[in-house]
């Protein structure tokens, strides 16, 4: 009977514990696509992305391309 009455306090102490999301980066982007229209061969053209993390942790990006 001890046994019974301690599992089912256990039980409750486990099932009463809150429960936090991990923390995790969330990055957001202002502005993810750029049309630069038809451009010639040699033609140089620059623009800024904006980035910011908004998440609860560091983000860490390791590596970035064009597509």
């Amino acid at each position: 009977m001890k046994k019974a009455i301690f599992l089912w306090v256990a039980f409750l102490i486990m099932a009463s514990a809150q429960v936090t999301p991990a923390q995790r980066p969330r990055l957001e982007v202002k502005q993810d696509v750029v049309n630069l229209g038809e451009l010639q061969e040699g033609e140089v053209v620059e623009h800024l992305f904006t980035f910011t993390n908004v998440g609860d942790a560091t983000l860490q990006i390791f590596d970035t391309f064009a597509d």
